[in-house]
C-alpha cells in the first residue's frame, strides 16, 4: 500500500501547508474559518491513512482507522457549512444550535467506526492494510454524507450559475471543479470504478482545497458573499419589527432590538404594544397606535406617528400590512426611526435662523437707539450739573421746596443709570449683526474653562462647589479666548443662579474629546430647566429671571458665540434632575476659517 501513504503523506502536507497560508493572512476571508476546519479534517484524515499502512500490527492500524474517520466523517457537514455561508442559508447564520447538530450523525459515525469489532455492523470484516468488508450503518453513513456533500455542491453550483451569469467565468470554473472533484473521485471508488487499490477522496479533496485556497485569495472567489434582503435589513440604522397575519411580533433586527433596549427572545411572540409600552409616558396612545397597527387592513400603511419617550428620545414609527395572494393579510411590519438628532438638529437649525433674523433687525434698530440716547444722555450729564449748582445757589428755599432740590441730582443719576443699562442691551443685541473684531487663534479650552471658573468665583453664593473635570492634551481649538470665556462664564453665572435657593450645590465642568469634536458640558444640581420652557431656552430676550437680574439675552449670546467658533451650543435633558449646557467645538485642525479671513 505504498500508493496510498505516499498519497496521503502529499495530501496532509498540502492541507498543512494551505492551513499554515490561511491562518497566516492578515486580511481573512469571510470563509476561513471553515476553510480552516476543512484542511485541519484533511489532516487527520490522511494522517490515519499513513498510520493505518504503516502499522505492525493489527491493533495499531485499526487505531489508525479511527483517526481516518474522525476525518472522513467530519468532512461532509463541514463541506455543507462552508456552502452554506458561502450561500447565506439565514437559517444557520442565525441557529448556531443547528449548525452544531448537524455534527451528530459524525458522531454516531465515529462511536460505530470504534466499537465495529464488537457488533460488525460498520465493518463485517477487519483488513489492516486492505479494504474492509462493508457493513449496513456503513451506508446509513454514505446517505448522510453525500446528502451533506451534494447539497454543498448546489449551493456552489447556484452561486457558480451566478459567476457565469455575470461574465465572471473564471471563478465560475474554479468554484465548480472545486465542487466536483472530491465527490467525483469518492463515488468512482465506491462503485469499485476506480483503478487503484486506495481511496483517491482525500487527494481529491485536497486539490479542491487547493482551489479554494488559491481562488480566494487570488482571485476573491469566496471573497465576496452574496448579499441578501436579511444583510440589508440587518445594517439599517432604522429598526424593523416583523409581524404576522395576527399581529404577534416574529422578528427584528439589530437596530429594533437598540431602540426597544430588549433581546431578540423577549420580541418574539410579544405584541408591538407590549414592545413599545416601556418607551413611552402615555400608555393610552401606545395601546392606540398598537390596536392600528393590528387592524390595517391588506395593502395599507399607517400614517408616521412620533413618540416621546421618557429618556426623551422621539421615535418615529410607520407601519404597513401586506397582501397575500388569495388577497387575505400576509403579515406586518413597523419601522422605528430615531429622530432625536434630527430633531435635535432641526430644534438648532430654527434657533440659528431666529438669532440671524434678530441680528438683521437689531443693526438698523440699534443705530436708531443709539443715536437719540447719545444726546439724552449728554442732556442728562448737563441737567446733574446744573441741579448741583442750583442747590448751592439757592440755600434758603423752604424747607419742602429745599428737600426736593436736594432730590434733583439722585433723580438725574438714576435717569443716567437707567440709559446707561439701555446702552448695555443694544450694545448686546449688536453682537448678532456684528462681524467679530477679534482675531481667531489656537486657543487652549482647559485654560479658558479655569480662567472662567476663577472669575465666577468672585460672583455671589460663593458656597456653590465648582469642579472641574478637565481632559489632559485636549486639542486646541481656532477661536477667540475672550469670546470663549464669555460662554462659559455665562453659563457658570446662570448655574450659580440655579442654586441660589439651595442650601449646598455642585457644579460640574467637563471637557472631553468625543470622536472628533472637543465638548464642553456644564452641569449642576439645581431644579433645571422645566420641559415646557426648553425649546425657548435660547431664545433672544427670555428669561426666567426677574428684570433685576438679566436680560435674557446672555444664552442666546454664547449660542451665538459657539456658533461662530464652528460648533453647537445645546441643553442636554439629565434623567437625575439639574441642567447641562454641553458645547461641542470642532478642534482646530477640523475648524473652519473664522468670519472675514476666509479669502485672507
Amino acid at each position: 500500500m505504498f500508493g496510498a501513504t505516499l498519497q496521503a503523506a502529499l495530501t496532509l502536507l498540502v492541507a498543512a501547508v494551505l492551513a499554515t497560508f490561511v491562518q497566516l493572512r492578515a486580511r481573512p476571508a469571510p470563509l476561513r474559518v471553515p476553510l480552516l476546519a476543512l484542511l485541519v479534517a484533511l489532516v487527520v484524515w490522511s494522517a490515519g491513512v499513513i498510520w493505518r499502512f504503516a502499522a505492525t500490527d493489527a491493533r495499531s492500524a485499526f487505531a489508525g482507522l479511527v483517526l481516518t474517520w474522525i476525518g472522513v466523517a467530519t468532512v461532509p457537514p463541514l463541506w455543507f457549512l462552508m456552502a452554506a455561508r458561502y450561500a447565506r442559508v439565514r437559517s444557520l447564520e442565525r441557529r448556531p444550535a443547528l449548525a452544531i447538530a448537524l455534527f451528530v450523525p459524525s458522531v454516531l459515525t465515529l462511536v460505530a467506526v470504534a466499537t465495529t469489532l464488537k457488533h460488525q455492523l460498520f465493518f463485517r470484516t477487519f483488513i489492516p492494510h486492505g479494504v474492509p468488508v462493508r457493513g449496513p450503518l456503513f451506508y446509513a453513513y454514505l446517505v448522510f454524507a453525500y446528502t451533506m456533500v451534494i447539497a454543498g455542491i448546489v449551493l456552489f453550483l447556484v452561486a457558480a450559475r451566478h459567476m457565469w451569469d455575470a461574465s465572471d467565468r473564471r471563478r465560475g470554473v474554479l468554484l465548480v471543479s472545486a465542487a466536483l472533484l472530491p465527490t467525483a473521485a469518492s463515488l468512482l471508488f465506491i462503485c469499485r470504478l476506480w483503478p487503484m487499490a486506495y481511496d483517491p477522496t482525500p487527494a481529491m479533496l485536497g486539490c479542491s482545497l487547493v482551489i479554494l485556497t488559491l481562488g480566494v485569495f487570488r482571485y476573491q472567489l469566496l471573497e465576496a458573499l452574496p448579499l441578501t434582503r436579511g444583510d440589508v435589513i440587518d445594517h439599517l440604522r432604522d429598526g424593523v419589527v416583523i409581524a404576522d397575519a395576527s399581529g404577534c411580533v416574529i422578528d427584528a433586527n439589530p437596530g429594533a432590538l437598540a431602540i426597544l433596549g430588549c433581546a431578540r427572545s423577549a420580541v418574539r411572540g410579544a405584541r408591538l404594544g407590549e414592545l413599545l409600552a416601556p418607551l413611552g409616558r402615555d400608555a393610552d396612545s401606545i395601546q392606540l397606535l398598537s390596536e392600528r397597527f393590528e387592524q390595517l387592513a391588506p395593502d395599507a400603511a399607517a400614517a408616521p406617528v412620533e413618540l416621546s419617550t421618557r429618556q426623551e428620545r422621539r421615535i418615529e414609527i410607520t407601519a404597513r400590512c401586506l397582501r397575500a395572494p388569495g388577497g387575505d393579510p400576509l403579515g406586518r411590519f413597523a419601522v422605528l426611526r430615531d429622530r432625536t438628532d434630527e430633531r435635535r438638529t432641526e430644534h438648532l437649525l430654527r434657533q440659528s435662523q431666529k438669532l440671524e433674523t434678530v441680528g438683521s433687525l437689531v443693526a438698523g434698530v440699534a443705530h436708531e437707539i443709539n443715536n437719540p440716547l447719545a444726546f439724552v444722555l449728554a442732556n442728562l450729564g448737563q441737567l446733574e450739573g446744573m441741579a448741583a449748582l442750583l442747590s448751592k445757589r439757592f440755600p434758603a428755599l423752604e424747607s419742602g421746596e429745599e428737600d426736593e432740590l436736594a432730590e434733583m441730582p439722585q433723580l438725574v443719576g438714576e435717569c443716567i443709570e437707567g440709559i446707561g443699562r439701555i446702552r448695555r442691551i443694544v450694545d448686546a443685541m449688536q453682537r448678532f449683526s456684528r462681524v467679530p473684531s477679534d482675531e481667531f487663534t489656537s486657543v487652549d479650552v482647559n485654560q479658558v474653562v479655569e480662567d472662567s471658573i476663577r472669575l465666577a468665583d468672585l460672583h455671589r453664593n460663593r458656597d456653590v462647589l465648582v469642579q472641574a473635570l478637565l481632559e489632559p492634551d485636549l486639542p486646541f481649538v481656532q477661536g477667540s479666548a475672550s469670546r470663549l470665556e464669555q460662554v462659559f462664564l455665562n453659563l457658570l453665572v446662570n448655574a450659580k443662579h440655579a442654586l441660589a435657593a439651595q442650601s449646598a450645590g455642585r457644579i460640574e465642568v467637563v471637557t472631553r474629546l468625543v470622536g472628533d469634536v472637543v465638548e464642553i458640558s456644564v452641569r449642576d444640581d439645581g431644579p433645571g430647566v422645566p420641559e415646557a420652557l426648553r425649546h425657548r431656552i435660547f431664545d433672544p430676550f427670555f428669561t426666567t429671571k426677574g428684570p433685576e437680574r438679566g436680560t435674557g439675552l446672555g444664552l442666546s449670546i454664547a449660542f451665538d458665540i459657539v456658533r461662530e467658533h464652528g460648533g453647537v451650543l445645546e441643553l442636554r435633558p439629565t434623567p437625575d434632575g439639574g441642567a447641562c449646557f454641553v458645547a461641542h467645538l470642532p478642534p482646530e485642525c477640523a475648524a473652519d476659517p473664522p468670519p472675514g479671513e476666509a479669502h485672507s
